[in-house]
């Protein structure tokens, strides 16, 4: 089985000491690809940086909260 998590907000602080578990645990799971969508644009670099360390597995959807 493929799985794809469509939604994910993994460069939220709370994933900072422990992202590289919360990613191996990801793929131990059988996901195959990630979506991470930062709700705030002061997390858009920190996102990019997760999907540039992680090529093929973590992708990055842009975008804004209406009230940002």
């Amino acid at each position: 089985m493929r799985l794809f998590d469509s939604h994910l907000h993994i460069e939220e602080p709370c994933f900072e000491k422990d992202l590289g578990e919360v990613l191996n645990r990801a793929k131990e799971a059988h996901v195959k690809f990630m979506v991470t969508s930062p709700t705030q644009s002061s997390l858009w670099h920190k996102a990019l940086k997760i999907v540039k360390d992680n090529p093929n597995f973590v992708f990055l959807s842009l975008g804004l909260q209406p009230g940002e």
